[in-house]
């Protein structure tokens, strides 16, 4: 369903997302649910990124500028005794917009990819002790990935053309838990 739509720091996406020993600020939609009870206020992020790339290849040169929406969500703290986080948001996760050809003394075939895939999430975390917490998470994907494969033989003076078309859909529901346990130095 297309490729991740990256948006978090270098660091982060080389610690496979988990921002562990990570001293950047991260998102709600980042973190493991069980740090959503360590909210102290409420918050709304949202989150776009933006790529610049310049190319030049012989007489060739080219100038790309994308500017992506990386997701909004919103997190409160709910009870403050057991510390009762509370999170939803929305993400894109893949993108799959794409068109490659390839000509060859046949013909020409061109494949153009569109779509990708979303996540709806919303979750909670509690904190039961002072060095445990735990949280739970729900979210929902969807989207969708069409593709279409065009043929063009040439037959003399004439072209022959076969296209296929495809569309696939996917709502899935995934859950998911953690856990922070800290351990402080002076009781070990």
């Amino acid at each position: 369903f297309g490729d991740p739509v990256v948006t978090q720091s270098a660091r982060m996406q080389g610690l496979a997302g988990s921002a562990v020993a990570s001293t950047e600020s991260r998102a709600i939609n980042d973190l493991n649910p069980a740090a959503w009870s360590m909210m102290t206020r409420a918050r709304i992020e949202a989150r776009l990124g933006f790529a610049y790339t310049k190319t030049s290849i012989g007489e060739d040169q080219g100038t790309k500028r994308i500017v992506k929406f990386g997701g909004a969500s919103f997190g409160t703290p709910l009870w403050e005794k057991f510390r009762i986080g509370f999170a939803l948001g929305f993400a894109p996760l893949t993108d799959a917009d794409a068109e490659t050809q390839q000509v060859d003394t046949l013909g020409t075939t061109t494949i153009k990819r569109e779509g990708g895939l979303s996540q709806l999430y919303m979750g909670l975390s509690m904190q039961p002790i002072s060095a445990l917490n735990i949280g739970a998470r729900a979210d929902f994907l969807f989207g969708n990935l069409r593709s279409i494969i065009q043929t063009d033989i040439s037959h003399g003076e004439q072209t022959i053309t076969g296209v296929f078309q495809g569309e696939y859909s996917l709502p899935v529901v995934r859950r998911t838990f953690g856990f922070l346990l800290r351990l402080d130095p002076l009781f070990l």
